[in-house]
């Protein structure tokens, strides 16, 4: 395919997906790839939808289009890693964390920035500073979850509450 065809190509394409409802449709015949003409007269080509709400911004969504007699239509055709995953935090990584910190607490030792201690002397633990210095960054839904898990076990070992402090 020539590109002054694919380009008056991706003009009409644009036009049939905005009325369509097609959010963006200018970004579709920007980053389209793998065109492919048939010999039906069709034309067939992909794109790579990043960063979706539900799959993260780890995946891309693969669209294929097919624009043929003035017409045009697409489905998604999976999907492709393009970043590596965070890594998994397990409930034991999170036990041995806290088994840790037990120990760091008893030697008086509690890193800098995941403690504080309020006027009436107790001590307040940062799960978050802790989560975040430990396990590094994540998406906002992953980090809740881990500090969740950090919690139980900080409070099986006894680190928070009554026994231990309390926590932010």
């Amino acid at each position: 395919m020539s590109e002054n065809i694919r380009r008056e190509t991706q003009d009409r394409i644009a036009v049939l997906l905005e009325d369509a409802g097609y959010d963006k449709p200018w970004l579709v015949t920007s980053r389209s790839k793998n065109w492919r003409e048939h010999e039906d007269g069709s034309v067939t080509f992909e794109i790579e939808r990043h960063g979706g709400t539900v799959l993260g911004s780890v995946y891309a969504e693969i669209h294929r289009f097919r624009y043929a007699d003035g017409n045009i239509d697409w489905d998604t055709r999976g999907r492709r890693q393009v970043l590596p995953k965070n890594a998994s935090v397990t409930m034991a990584d999170c036990q041995r964390v806290a088994a840790e910190y037990r120990v760091a607490l008893d030697k008086g030792e509690l890193p800098v920035g995941t403690r504080r201690a309020k006027k009436d002397g107790q001590l307040i633990i940062s799960l978050t500073a802790i989560t975040q210095a430990v396990f590094g960054a994540a998406p906002k839904q992953t980090m809740e979850a881990r500090r969740a898990r950090l919690r139980d076990a900080f409070e099986r070992e006894g680190l928070l509450g009554s026994a231990g402090g309390g926590s932010s």
